[in-house]
């Protein structure tokens, strides 16, 4: 099971991807509205508790600016998307922290059939940002204030063998730069055989290898699994559970995924467990990693099309083994967003990120760390929903 960072642009992507993950015959079928441009800007003030995520807290109130755009197409045979926006932030007191290019991202997704049984599948992104710890999504590790660049690529090959058996090769590119911890890569492929018993299960087994360079500061990695899981969709819910054993620098150890979503009326219910291993940005070698992962929205229905009143509420909590130390994080929050006419929507939201560790300072990882964020956005996209 894999994650990544959630997306900053608007919605054709998430729809381009929904789309893709039906596989090759069933893809095909679906209807989009989302017109193929959509436009957005974004005003957000908010405060932070720990603008620079240290242990020595420093907090300030911080006006946001975030234009986004984004373009797609659905065909019954090509989908693609591409979305990009950047973060304009200033500061109240720390005036030297204001910049017009505090975060950026490009997101680029597609996908072509080949006919009804086979299917390729594609997406790339960039992101710079200056706060690095929201991009280790698996490990929640803060990171302290300082430039990142993260470059993401993958490439699918899906072909249906029969009508109950499915079989996929993927390739996956990760690079990562700070300027005091230098590159990390990673290249990694995934193949994957899946067997359909009924139209709400499934069960897949595959194998994965992954190869982490660091460049000077430390020797490259191998790590390779074999698992299998099972998935099963009855009404109302999807509930997927993998487990397998993994190879990681001479040492096996275990490889494990629990994820459960369950709907009810308007509202979600989500809750996810991960054990496995990974890189972070600021460690300069692999990170053994578990995670729980627990989340609730529920989305009144409203006059329009773009619903109501709209509550969320989502928390995590992370174990780490870093180099020689242990590091522990937890992050919870909340949000509360309600659409508006003529394409405006107001949210608040709020999270809190603490972080725990055995030795004190690890690299750019820091001590205790505790940040609070308070969040008031207003947002404009007039074409987000037909």
């Amino acid at each position: 099971m894999r994650r990544s960072a959630p997306a900053r642009g608007p919605a054709i992507a998430g729809l381009v991807v929904a789309a893709l993950s039906l596989g090759p015959g069933r893809a095909a079928a679906q209807t989009v509205t989302a017109p193929p441009v959509q436009p957005s800007v974004s005003a957000t003030t908010f405060f932070d508790s720990n603008v620079l995520s240290l242990p020595a807290a420093t907090a300030d109130i911080v006006l946001r600016v975030t234009p986004g755009l984004a373009l797609g197409r659905v065909t019954p045979r090509v989908r693609w998307s591409t979305s990009y926006s950047f973060d304009a932030e200033r500061y109240q007191d720390r005036t030297d922290l204001t910049t017009i290019q505090a975060r950026q991202a490009l997101q680029a997704d597609g996908a072509v059939s080949l006919g009804a049984r086979t299917s390729i599948a594609w997406s790339g992104g960039y992101t710079s940002t200056t706060n690095p710890g929201e991009l280790n999504t698996l490990t929640g590790l803060n990171v302290a204030r300082v430039r990142a660049n993260q470059w993401l690529g993958s490439a699918t090959i899906n072909r249906d063998l029969s009508p109950h058996v499915d079989f996929s090769v993927r390739y996956s590119y990760q690079r990562s730069a700070l300027p005091s911890a230098g590159l990390t890569e990673s290249h990694g492929v995934d193949v994957r055989v899946g067997y359909r018993g009924t139209p709400h299960s499934e069960s897949y087994v595959h194998v994965d290898t992954q190869r982490f360079d660091f460049g000077a500061n430390g020797a490259p990695s191998l790590v390779t699994a074999v698992a299998g899981g099972w998935e099963i969709r009855p009404r109302f819910a999807t509930i997927t559970a993998e487990a397998g054993a993994q190879v990681s620098q001479g040492s096996v150890g275990p490889r494990v995924s629990l994820a459960i979503t369950r709907t009810i009326g308007q509202a979600t219910l989500t809750g996810s467990y991960m054990r496995s291993v990974t890189t972070a940005l600021g460690v300069p070698g692999t990170v053994a990693f578990d995670t729980v992962q627990a989340g609730f929205s529920h989305q009144a229905v409203g006059h329009s099309a773009r619903g109501g009143l709209r509550v969320g509420v989502h928390a995590s909590a992370s174990r780490n083994a870093v180099l020689a130390a242990e590091l522990r994080s937890w992050q919870y929050g909340g949000d509360l967003t309600h659409p508006l006419a003529g394409g405006l929507s107001l949210q608040v939201s709020y999270d809190t990120w603490v972080q725990e560790s055995t030795l004190g300072a690890v690299g750019l990882l820091g001590g205790h760390i505790t940040r609070q964020r308070v969040f008031f956005t207003v947002t404009f996209s007039p074409w987000s929903v037909r």
